[in-house]
């Protein structure tokens, strides 16, 4: 069993190193950066990500066998789950055509977004202008709406106070990015070498910009999502028992200050007592144990995807909508795709974490770990399985493995 798990070789004909053609890398740093800036209230067909993202798969033609070298295990499993995805389709049928060769190729793009960032990332130039850019272009999203450039209010009647998005955005998957680019940033600030003085004290009024951010957005899933990522961040690799009480220390402290803050929050505040005086999280309370009876009903090949979502807006009604989703990463393979997608999904997913967490000993430390952990506490409440930043983070952390020294 282990060998069938285990890490297979990198299939070149030399082992030569040849350096990312530059407009790759440069429509590499386009995408990520682009994940901040969707305007999904119908204006365009096409969104930025999307578009952006068919930039760099097309880029990535220059240099297909430096983009595409590596097959890890994850990818392998990745794929059976799209097949087990496609599979379910084709049982199940679907209700409007459109949306699922829009939901099939958003799939297709995330898989090669996923593929590319575990090869590329594990250059180091690559991965530092990567994700410079995707943290740079967190700062810009955050303080956008603050000076009142592309600001969307939402009325909360229910609990009090005004979330703040952009351009129509999703507050839960914006603060979800936000708070992957607040660790992302730290990281680059501190934990590399050669960081000028000036750009670290910097960081801390960028990184409290984005928390503004996050607050106002009223987002409960992504302010966990944000501790999630800070506590994670302690865990860096270190035999130092001093260290790491150090980092712990700082870790609570930056926990204890982001629950202070949300608490001097209005609309963030009206939220978290609403979940615990009344146990209300936005409808999730009735939508997962619906989509879980859902999935005790049809375990094997699930609902199919786009029906499922009809299936939930008829046990857990609201507002008469007919569609709704699930809201979570996992009841949404569950419930799509059943244990035939599951079991693939969770083994591939398994596979990434161990990665991430093997990292802490190479050139990326911690930060993998950490924005893994983000994500997969953020989709305890949202559902990112067609979204490419998802699929970023995870390339990450393969290419964070592949950045540990063998005798490491």
């Amino acid at each position: 069993m282990a060998s069938a798990l285990a890490w297979p070789a990198v299939v070149t004909d030399d082992d030569a190193v040849v350096t990312p053609n530059r407009l790759i890398v440069a429509s590499f740093c386009l995408m990520v950066a682009s994940f901040h800036f969707e305007m999904p209230d119908g204006r365009f067909h096409y969104q930025l990500p999307s578009m952006a993202a068919a930039v760099f798969m097309a880029c990535t033609a220059l240099q297909p066998r430096v983009c595409y070298r590596a097959l890890s295990s994850p990818l392998l499993w990745f794929v059976a789950f799209f097949f087990a995805y496609c599979a379910s389709i084709l049982v199940h049928g679907w209700y409007i055509d459109w949306d699922m060769r829009r939901m099939v190729l958003f799939l297709i793009q995330a898989i090669f977004v996923f593929w590319a960032a575990s090869n590329l990332l594990a250059d180091d130039k690559v991965s530092r202008a990567v994700l410079w850019s995707f943290a740079l272009a967190s700062v810009v999203r955050a303080g956008l709406p603050l000076i009142g450039i592309g600001r969307t209010t939402y009325e909360e009647h229910w609990t009090g106070g005004e979330r703040v998005s952009a351009w129509g955005q999703d507050p839960n998957f914006a603060s979800t990015l936000l708070a992957s680019g607040a660790i992302a940033l730290v990281w680059l600030a501190y934990a590399r070498p050669g960081t000028p003085r000036w750009l670290r004290v910097l960081t801390w009024p960028a990184v409290v910009v984005i928390a503004m951010a996050i607050l106002d957005s009223g987002s409960r899933g992504g302010m966990l999502a944000l501790a999630a990522g800070l506590l994670a961040s302690v865990l860096r690799h270190t035999q130092r028992v001093t260290v790491l009480l150090r980092q712990m220390v700082v870790g609570v402290v930056a926990v204890v200050a982001l629950g202070v803050a949300a608490m001097n929050t209005e609309v963030m505040r009206g939220r978290l007592e609403a979940t615990t005086q009344g146990g209300s999280l936005a409808g999730r309370e009735k939508i997962f144990p619906a989509v879980w009876d859902m999935f005790l009903e049809k375990p094997t090949t699930g609902w199919g995807p786009q029906i499922n979502h009809h299936e939930v807006g008829k046990r857990a009604p609201y507002l008469a909508k007919e569609y709704r989703d699930t809201h979570n990463l996992f009841l949404e393979v569950l419930s799509a795709t059943g244990l035939l997608g599951t079991i693939p999904f969770f083994v591939g997913l398994g596979l990434t974490g161990l990665a991430a967490w093997q990292a802490r000993r190479g050139d990326y430390g911690i930060l993998p770990f950490a924005l893994l952990g983000v994500l997969l506490v953020a989709n305890l409440s949202i559902d990112m399985l067609l979204h490419k930043p998802f699929w970023f983070v995870l390339g990450f952390a393969v290419a964070g493995k592949a950045r540990v020294a063998p005798d490491a």
